[in-house]
């Protein structure tokens, strides 16, 4: 009967599934480590983790280990943890080498259906633990004999009862060690060290005796219980290093140092971070320890007294490995695997970047954007304006660089200005470019995107026309919500300098909005309608543009474009009637910068360059006013310079 209620609370679980989207997740890397052979080549061990929904079924989940022998090339799938939640899920929690060759090894797992049972597995012998009872599987090691093993499960999961369980004949045969103490870890070095964590308390406890006695190790730390902390040797045999898995707010990532073989009182705390952190220490110098932080590699010589940042790559690391008596260093991040040095990053295995990701910024010929774009300026007095901003991919090119581009036309209609620009997605790494032969950009093209930053990443793009060397933009939300009726995920950026600026990219659509705020006023590009790969959403007329040949009917200036702009941009004006018309520059304090204009002109639609650059006291980046003059019509409007 049991079985029958929880088999109906499992259905009803893929039921709700089914109605709640869930974002999938495509191939990337989501852990490394690594070892040595025998003979001192180099076995990394990886994983691949993704996720599919299956409507209306529920998902399918994969984080599958791999392992890679860098002497021999060999690349193949390890321990497979995969399955759904219509069908059995084989997790994989923990595995160990044994006698360092990558042939002989242990794990522990979780088989899940409708109950889930632990289970642990021996390369010799087959599976050495699987009883059938409820439970999940935790740690699992072996000393320097391959036969003592030490096991940590929770036999009743629905009780919260852990236990530790020790095989002295490869897990042929158990007995237990402890049933309120759990398996952390045992001293590679010699078989009568090991740790544990106790039963509903945040403590390690050591035992110096193969587990017949414990006694605390250290309470300096409560964040046992945010994951079971890794354990780590050093070759003095006296420095003992633990890395937590995982954190949170209140409990952040750590790394704690023992300078005397786990004893109370000789432990530190050497690092805390809010991201995860994942450590390798070099087993052939004593001290010599590597760190990685979000994005960043730091190394210490001194035990974590001290770290130096050693390298900082382009998205955040999952994993790292220092190979001993080298200078080699193997690092994950979610697309990449590199083999890093002190004088070379190389990447050595690559998985492609997903179809959803590169579907933020989709570019095709005939790709069509329509944006309101909304103006308020509170100087000299409090006003609004709209326009109607265009973006259209019309053909692809290949440019003096030899890369290939999108060509768009850019449109602001209020005032009929043209211009055309060229981007492309590179799909090797996710970066968006846009072709620049007036910058010192390498190929004449500067990055504007990274489409695989991660929340809370922070990006050093050049934004547009201008020739910023960078430009520090946080990746500060992200999301779903209803987009044209329709619910779709969404990335939103945004940074403060001179100027606030946040855009917004919908999946599958692009640019969904942007926005320019400066200190007197800000102007909106909101999306009202597309159209991507000939499927029309939203709204994509233009019924509020005037005919092209039909002369304004009012006075009218627009605002420039580019806006920010360094060093020039275009100011364009109406006039219904011809005249006498000057159009001047201000600066912030009402000085005259220049005269752009000062003579009779046609009615129709007129525009006019104004380039910083050619003025004889080149004016600094800032906020300057632009003035027309056409009989009683006046009109200001502020532009931004940025140097």
């Amino acid at each position: 009967m049991r079985k029958l209620e929880l088999l109906f609370v499992l259905v009803l679980l893929i039921l709700f599934q089914s109605l709640v989207s869930a974002q999938n997740v495509s191939p990337q890397f989501s852990e490394l480590k690594g070892m040595e052979d025998a003979q001192g080549n180099t076995h990394l061990f990886y994983r691949i983790y993704s996720y599919e929904e299956i409507q209306p079924f529920g998902f399918y989940e994969d984080n599958s280990l791999y392992h890679l022998d860098i002497y021999d090339q060999m690349d193949t799938l390890f321990i497979r943890e995969s399955g759904s939640d219509i069908s059995a899920h084989i997790y994989l929690n923990d595995y160990k080498i044994i006698n360092f060759n990558p042939m002989h090894f242990i794990y522990a797992g979780t088989a899940c259906g409708y109950e889930c049972s632990p289970f642990a597995y021996n390369s010799n012998y087959g599976f050495i633990f699987d009883d059938g009872s409820w439970g999940n599987s935790f740690k699992i090691g072996n000393g320097q004999n391959p036969d003592l093993i030490y096991y940590g499960l929770s036999a009743w999961i629905m009780d919260s009862t852990i236990t530790t369980l020790l095989s002295n004949d490869g897990g042929l045969n158990w007995d237990t060690l402890s049933s309120s103490k759990i398996f952390l870890s045992i001293n590679p070095y010699e078989n009568q060290t090991s740790f544990y964590s106790g039963n509903l308390d945040s403590k390690v406890y050591k035992s110096s005796n193969g587990g017949i006695n414990f006694y605390i190790s250290d309470t300096t730390q409560n964040y046992i219980y945010f994951g079971l902390p890794d354990f780590y040797y050093d070759i003095n045999q006296n420095h003992i290093y633990r890395n937590s898995i995982r954190g949170s707010t209140d409990y952040p990532y750590y790394l704690a140092v023992s300078s005397n073989n786990g004893e109370p009182f000789s432990w530190s705390n050497k690092y805390f971070s809010n991201n995860p952190i994942f450590f390798s220490n070099d087993t052939s110098q004593s001290g010599a320890i590597y760190l990685a932080d979000g994005k960043r590699i730091f190394f210490s010589a001194d035990y974590g007294s001290t770290f130096n940042l050693y390298k900082e790559l382009d998205n955040r690391i999952v994993g790292i490995y220092k190979k001993p008596n080298s200078d080699k260093l193997y690092a994950a991040t979610k697309y990449n695997l590199y083999e890093i040095t002190n004088d070379s990053i190389t990447i050595i295995k690559s998985l492609p970047i997903s179809e959803e990701l590169l579907a933020y910024y989709p570019l095709s010929v005939g790709n069509y954007w329509i944006y309101k774009m909304e103006i308020w300026d509170s100087w000299p007095i409090i006003s609004y304006s709209e326009d109607t901003f265009t973006r259209k991919v019309v053909s692809k090119e290949t440019l003096s660089n030899n890369k290939e581009y999108f060509k768009i036309e850019e449109t602001y209609h209020g005032s009929a200005y043209t211009n055309y620009v060229y981007e492309r997605v590179d799909s090797a790494n996710g970066l968006v470019y846009r072709f620049d032969n007036e910058c010192s950009n390498p190929d004449s093209e500067k990055v504007i995107d990274n489409l695989t930053s991660e929340q809370g990443d922070s990006l050093l793009i050049q934004r547009y026309t201008m020739c910023w060397d960078s430009i520090l933009t946080l990746f500060s939300a992200a999301g779903s919500e209803s987009i044209f009726n329709e619910n779709r995920n969404y990335r939103l950026f945004e940074y403060n300098w001179l100027m606030s600026y946040n855009y917004k990219l919908a999946q599958g659509l692009g640019i969904h909005n942007i926005r320019w705020g400066y200190d007197f006023g800000s102007t909106d590009f909101l999306l009202k309608g597309c159209v991507i790969d000939e499927i029309i959403y939203g709204d994509t007329t233009l019924t509020d543009i005037a005919d092209e040949n039909e002369l304004p009917k009012e006075f009218s200036l627009s605002q420039n474009y580019p806006n920010p702009f360094n060093p020039s941009t275009v100011i364009s004006y109406q006039l219904p009637i011809a005249g006498e018309v000057t159009l001047k520059v201000f600066d912030i304090l009402g000085n005259e910068v220049v005269t752009l204009v000062d003579e009779y002109r046609a009615a129709g639609s007129h525009e006019v360059e104004f380039n910083s650059s050619t003025i004889k006291h080149y004016p600094s980046s800032g906020v300057y006013f632009y003035q027309l003059k056409a009989g009683s019509f006046v009109e200001t409007k502020k532009m931004v310079l940025i140097k």
